[in-house]
Parts: C-alpha cells; sequence; structure tokens
C-alpha cells in the first residue's frame, strides 16, 4: 500500500483586505442562496442584514462571538440545561463525549476539552514541535514533520497535510 500526501498553505489568514472581502463575498453568497431557495427580497434583504452568514454579522463577529473559555464550556455543558449548551458536541460537530459514556468518563473529557481551549499557545506549539521531534502521528493519521512545524512556529505560516493511502 503506498501513501500520498499533499501540503498547502492557506494564505488568506495574511490578507489585510479580508475584513472587507469576506463580508462581500458573503452578501453574494447568501444573495445567490436565497435566490436559489426563491426567497422573496425581502427575506433575501433581512438574512443580509441578520443572517448567520450575511455580511454584518461576518463583520462583527469577531468582536461579538464567545469568548473560546465560555465557547468551551457550552461545548460540555448538557443540552437539556438550555442557554444553548451542545451537550458533548463542539459547534463543528465534533464529539467531545459520546452519550454512552459514563458519568466519570463524561467529565473527564470534558474537563481535558476545557483546558485544551485555555492552554497557552506556546504549550501548544510545544506539543505540537515534540510531536514533529519523534515523527508522531496526529489523530487524523497525518504524519507530523519537525521542518513543517519549525516553520509555522518562525513564521506563523502553518502548512496543512492531507494523505491519502493508494492500493
Amino acid at each position: 500500500m503506498e501513501r500520498w500526501c499533499w501540503k498547502a498553505v492557506n494564505f488568506s489568514y495574511f490578507s489585510p483586505y479580508e475584513v472587507i472581502t469576506k463580508p462581500i463575498e458573503s452578501m453574494f453568497k447568501e444573495w445567490q442562496e436565497g435566490t436559489a431557495r426563491g426567497d422573496s427580497i425581502d427575506t433575501k434583504l433581512m438574512a443580509q442584514v441578520l443572517g448567520e452568514g450575511g455580511p454584518i454579522r461576518t463583520l462583527l463577529d469577531p468582536f461579538i462571538t464567545q469568548s473560546i473559555a465560555l465557547e468551551r464550556f457550552t461545548d460540555v455543558l448538557p443540552a437539556e440545561i438550555g442557554l444553548g449548551n451542545r451537550g458533548g458536541v463542539t459547534k463543528t460537530g465534533a464529539k467531545v463525549y459520546s452519550d454512552t459514556d459514563s458519568a466519570g468518563d463524561k467529565i473527564a473529557k470534558s474537563f481535558v476539552h476545557i483546558l485544551k481551549g485555555i492552554e497557552p499557545g506556546a504549550i501548544t506549539t510545544g506539543r505540537k514541535v515534540l510531536q514533529g521531534a519523534q515523527e508522531d502521528v496526529s489523530r487524523g493519521g497525518v504524519p507530523a514533520n519537525l521542518r513543517d512545524e519549525i516553520l509555522a512556529l518562525l513564521s506563523g505560516v502553518r502548512i496543512m497535510c492531507t494523505c491519502k493511502s493508494k492500493r
């Protein structure tokens, strides 16, 4: 079995114009989606102003979204309590714990999830450099590379890697 890996760099993080271009792109995307759904002009305009993917929301999101720590608590608190809690599922849909886990396992996994969210960046970076030095494999099955981790540390440019197995 042969393994192929692709590497890429996402330069969108460095675009000084992203603050302007992202809301405009969002506006056109929302308008297109509303047209495809057959929404009225009023509905499309409301989506532009208040919609989650709308340009106004896109522009304001960095200033009004939950703090990282609060979001981690929201991820792990039971959904039955309310207040937007997600009951062990992150905003992206990843599971923090399973419904079949024991109460002790749920608490332990929740605690680890919260700590990972508030740990200092230096610790996270140190862990990644150590994984690269040990040629460890990430949870996604991608091999860590010390050269890539040092480049990310010194330049702020993170190299994304995708590996596929070929038979």
